[in-house]
């Protein structure tokens, strides 16, 4: 029976995906490969202990929804950028973090 994780945050479900990641064929052909919440949670061996979701190593984990998938950035989508990256450097000394991509395409954002 697959592992199940009743303790994910709210608004977290198992099948949403948290990234991308281009795929090659044998035939040059390249695909976009979803990689779900569910499979970065076997791959970190998480686990709930106590009603929280406990990696491997016995950390917390707690996900992070990026910004930044704008067709037309805003006017302040650096000072955002910024933001998200030390709210990330903040969250990673405590938490092990997965990043929660906005582009679930996995196709490049002009």
């Amino acid at each position: 029976m697959a592992q199940t994780y009743g303790c994910l945050e709210s608004g977290v479900k198992e099948s949403d995906i948290a990234g991308t990641r281009i795929v090659s064929s044998k035939m040059s052909k390249t695909s976009v490969e979803k990689i779900t919440v569910r499979d970065k949670l076997k791959e970190i061996g998480a686990r709930c202990v106590r009603g929280k979701l406990i990696d491997g190593k016995g950390r917390q984990v707690r996900f992070y929804f990026l910004q930044g998938c704008w067709g037309n950035p805003p006017a302040d989508y650096l000072e955002i950028m910024e933001r998200q990256r030390k709210e990330l450097e903040n969250l990673k000394r405590t938490y092990t973090v997965i990043e929660m991509t906005c582009n679930i395409s996995g196709l490049a954002i002009p």
